[in-house]
């Protein structure tokens, strides 16, 4: 089973960032005090008046930086108790066989199964097979019937004009591209892809939590059903 580190991200708030500023004002202010006071004149002293005024400023300004630093701190708790609520019910899945959207299929001993739904008004078919790097892999006839269908691949790679190119693929992550067209050879659109297999891990990609399906990544938000791994 793969979990993946979750980590929290370093940031320094706008609170902070206030302080760190009412900070800097407060020692300029206590400055130039000094230096009015170290200049007055004894027969016309300044009026201390104004000074409090600034000084019960200042101290209002304060406590309200210190709320929002509060405040931050319960928004930054709250995301942290999100996140790690999720990560729990990802967790949950691992060892479990899933049905989920989406066009990633792990290539493992020489097999990777995807499921396509072809709409009723396609007429030509084809699927496309790309690896980790975006690179054209394989390309076939797809079933251009309406209906569910599954294709399984051997890793065998046949190029961009059906020609065998004698590479045999290694097991790792691939992603299908399928495309249809309809008797006027116009695109044909909603052709839903989705993948089966048994939940093998959990990772953070970068701030955002996936299912991994040995090493190919299912997005925890398109899962369709959920069964026990011997009944897949």
């Amino acid at each position: 089973m793969e979990v993946s580190a979750l980590s929290p991200t370093a940031y320094t708030s706008k609170a902070d960032t206030s302080a760190a500023n009412l900070a800097e004002n407060f020692d300029d202010f206590l400055i130039l005090l000094t230096t009015q006071l170290q200049n007055q004149d004894p027969l016309e002293p300044l009026d201390s008046n104004e000074f409090t005024q600034q000084l019960v400023q200042f101290t209002n300004v304060e406590q309200a930086i210190q709320q929002n630093k509060n405040l931050e701190a319960l928004i930054e708790l709250s995301g942290a108790n999100q996140a790690l609520s999720q990560a729990t019910t990802l967790v949950s899945y691992v060892g479990k066989a899933i049905e989920a959207n989406g066009n990633e299929a792990n290539l493992s001993g020489g097999t990777a199964t995807w499921n396509y739904e072809m709409p009723p008004s396609a007429h030509d078919a084809q699927i496309r097979i790309y690896d980790e790097f975006n690179n054209l892999v394989y390309r076939g006839a797809a079933v251009a019937s309406g209906g569910t269908h599954s294709f399984t691949w051997d890793g065998t790679g046949v190029n961009e004009n059906l020609q065998p190119t004698g590479v045999t693929h290694p097991d790792g992550a691939y992603r299908i591209d399928v495309t249809a067209t309809d008797a006027d050879g116009a695109a044909v659109d909603d052709i839903g892809v989705f993948v089966r297999g048994v939940v093998t891990g959990v990772e953070n990609d970068e701030g955002t939590l996936t299912l991994l399906i040995g090493k190919a990544k299912v997005d925890p938000g398109g899962i369709r059903s959920v069964h026990l791994a011997e009944d897949i």
